[in-house]
């Protein structure tokens, strides 16, 4: 089957259990839930054969074994959620998955696997598509943080994860001195134990050793045919040093909802701000049709200018102080309303007492009564 085939071809009932995520341009990410696939194998086995082919594409040094570890039908419906792009033609044009779990004590977002055809990248794709599953990730428990986690051999995927820890505020681990916490050596075996490389992981580097199984990248040069470059010489000559052919590295960053939440908020106001102040900055700039003038002309146009700016403050100045006025008379006649209220409130205090004195009275001239003690018919 060609890559350019669209899901639409995808049976009605496999259809069923697909939400769309449109994206500009005309794309889309179709999610499929892993409970879903794996309850359909057939969809897994159409949604692995419509992949297949992009993986070969994007990976044109790949072994057949390793384009089975990113798009074999059994490893999609081990995903908790695929998403397949939809390209503006109709066709599919890659796909980002992940699994998730509580792993070395903490919550995990592992980012599994991830593709997109040549004529797509460079868009940031991948960054949008990994972004709303973390977001729904997130949403899930909005009160634990969230640690998300990667396994690459591409400086450039270490360069979005750094991208986007910093977005968060925090530093992704390990740092390129070589710097790594405790929990996040946790959070790195226990995912990797989770998903069925623990025993290649070194924990004292989080360098995944043979993470391609030793003989599935033919002539040692891995799934791209050379390593590809982030532009960060640092980093792209970590990369080099540090990791075999057949190595990669585990990429650590910790995220919560509330700070996502604060830092579109802090987008939200800049983006509004820049648009008051651009009007702002509009309204006393020229056109843009104006043609720059000197001598007389541009001294009356100042002139008018600075008497239109004179009137517009003190219309406001006008406005100002009848609303100030209008304030005291409110407060004038609110301290009116309040000395009634006092007095009524007093008045209701000394007859509640006058009735009580009243209704305690008439308890002790009853009982006196039922008693028969004498002097019950008068004040005891």
């Amino acid at each position: 089957m060609q890559a350019g085939h669209a899901l639409a071809q995808l049976s009605p009932r496999s259809l069923d259990g697909m939400r769309a995520r449109p994206l500009p341009g005309g794309r889309a990410w179709c999610l499929f839930d892993g409970e879903h696939l794996a309850a359909e194998p057939a969809l897994a086995d159409e949604l692995s054969a419509l992949l297949r082919p992009i993986a070969a594409e994007v990976f044109p040094c790949a072994a057949p074994a390793f384009l089975d570890l990113v798009s074999a039908a059994d490893r999609l419906a081990a995903r908790t959620t695929v998403a397949i792009l939809r390209s503006a033609d109709g066709g599919v044009g890659g796909m980002v998955s992940y699994r998730s779990g509580d792993w070395g004590g903490e919550r995990c977002f592992y980012a599994a696997s991830a593709f997109i055809r040549p004529s797509e990248q460079g868009t940031g794709l991948v960054a949008a598509g990994y972004g709303l599953l973390m977001r729904a990730e997130l949403v899930r428990a909005p009160l634990r943080p969230m640690y998300a986690v990667v396994r690459t051999p591409n400086p450039v995927a270490y360069a979005a994860w750094r991208h986007g820890g910093r977005k968060m505020g925090h530093e992704v681990e390990p740092r390129l001195n070589g710097e790594i916490g405790e929990t996040v050596r946790r959070v790195a075996m226990g995912t990797a134990v989770a998903n069925g490389f623990g025993d290649r992981l070194d924990p004292r580097t989080l360098i995944v050793r043979g993470a391609y199984e030793g003989g599935i990248l033919p002539g040692g040069e891995g799934p791209f045919g050379a390593r590809p470059r982030s532009g960060d010489a640092e980093l792209d000559a970590l990369f080099d040093r540090v990791l075999g052919p057949e190595d990669a590295l585990m990429v650590v960053g910790k995220m919560s909802l509330h700070r996502a939440a604060a830092l579109a908020g802090d987008r939200a106001i800049r983006g509004r701000l820049g648009r008051l102040g651009g009007r702002r900055r509009g309204a006393v700039t020229a056109p843009a049709t104006h043609v720059r003038t000197r001598g007389p002309e541009r001294r009356d146009g100042d002139r008018r200018g600075r008497e239109r700016r004179g009137d517009e403050r003190r219309d406001h100045e006008r406005r100002h102080g009848d609303r100030r006025a209008a304030q005291r008379r409110h407060e004038s006649r609110s301290g009116a309303d309040r000395r009634q209220l006092d007095r009524r409130l007093a008045h209701d205090r000394r007859t509640d007492d006058r009735r009580g004195v009243q209704r305690r009275e008439g308890v002790r001239r009853a009982a006196a009564d039922r008693r028969g003690l004498p002097g019950s018919q008068g004040r005891i």
